[in-house]
């Protein structure tokens, strides 16, 4: 796509400052967005806005620059248009009254136009993917598809180090599990090449996807892929708040002195049966509206948690602490990951 087109779109009123308008693009990357700061190439055309580091902007070297101006800063930074001009980049501004969403978007619909072919195999390609979604194991499934899409190798991690899903050739050993602490982006290390894929939905992580054994040229099949995980997890947010209801009056029951007949039944019919554990968790925080929100974050994402390890458990929010009553009988071992799930959620103490 060359970035004349773009640069004719009148409703942005864009404004080349080095370059030539012939210069052609392959990919949008905007790199206030850390999932695009990982996978930036030569062929991008990339976006960013002030205050930004120019860092970013410039390496690798790209095809353009696109820099979006503000109120305050109405100019253009005579550094970067002099290192622009020294490595023939082709660098416009976009001037404070255009978001620069609406240039990305611009630009993604040019690009969409040209490649109407490539489009049609993607589509079939994503498809392929998003039928994962029926699977009662989407993420498992999806991985499958994966590996028989790419002859590579795949793990799904989740916050707190656990291993959700795999598929392929290559075994996943335990120590590997450290790398859910690890940025997004393309890491070689002793043990071998990954491509590492941090899964955020809703302002937290969900999971990380690990490939091995796969090239970079599958990099937008796994960002597709990336695309599916987060539905995932949306999905699974939408089922866990369905049956969150009834499992808080079932507990607030049982805690409660005046239970029903029955009640050892119904516990049953949840999943709760023989050894359990109990989990208390309370907050510090001064403002009381801040807290009952919180509070609330924490008990969904605990909830979140164990039914992606699919624990049996109910819980309520009870005053002002969260209960969770859990299938276990090993508090030291099953208590660590849920710390780490919660403490995915918020930085305040509990």
């Amino acid at each position: 796509m060359r970035l004349d087109d773009l640069l004719n779109v009148s409703a942005l009123d864009l404004t080349l400052h080095s370059g030539k308008g012939d210069a052609t693009f392959q990919t949008v990357r905007n790199v206030g967005r850390v999932r695009h700061r990982a996978w930036l190439n030569e062929g991008d055309l990339r976006l960013g806005e002030v205050p930004l580091e120019p860092t970013h902007l410039f390496n690798p070297t790209p095809s353009a620059i696109g820099y979006a101006l503000t109120p305050k800063h109405r100019s253009l930074p005579p550094k970067m248009l002099e290192k622009a001009s020294t490595l023939n980049i082709a660098l416009f501004t976009v001037p404070p009254h255009v978001n620069l969403a609406k240039v990305e978007e611009a630009a993604l619909r040019l690009l969409a136009q040209e490649n109407l072919e490539r489009l049609e195999i993607g589509s079939s390609l994503q498809s392929y993917l998003l039928d994962a979604l029926e699977s009662s194991k989407p993420e498992r499934d999806l991985l499958e598809r994966l590996a028989i899409l790419t002859n590579g190798s795949f793990a799904l991690l989740t916050p707190w180090g656990s291993l959700l899903a795999r598929s392929g050739a290559r075994g996943w050993r335990h120590s590997e599990g450290s790398l859910e602490f690890l940025p997004e982006g393309h890491l070689q290390r002793s043990d071998g090449d990954f491509l590492v894929f941090r899964i955020e939905q809703s302002g937290r992580l969900r999971s990380v996807l690990v490939a091995q054994e796969v090239d970079l040229a599958w990099l937008p099949l796994l960002e597709l892929a990336r695309n599916v995980l987060r539905l995932a997890a949306a999905q699974r947010e939408v089922e866990v708040q369905r049956l969150g209801s009834n499992k808080s009056l079932l507990l607030s029951e049982w805690l409660s002195s005046d239970a029903s007949a029955g009640l050892r039944e119904r516990v049953k019919e949840v999943g709760l049966e023989g050894s359990y554990l109990v989990a208390v968790l309370g907050l510090n925080h001064k403002q009381k509206k801040q807290r009952y929100v919180l509070l609330e974050r924490l008990q969904q994402a605990g909830d979140e948690f164990f039914e992606t390890l699919g624990l049996p458990m109910l819980s309520t929010l009870r005053g002002e602490e969260v209960v969770w009553v859990f299938s276990g009988s090993d508090p030291d071992t099953q208590l660590r990951p849920l710390l780490k799930a919660l403490q995915n959620v918020t930085d305040e103490p509990f």
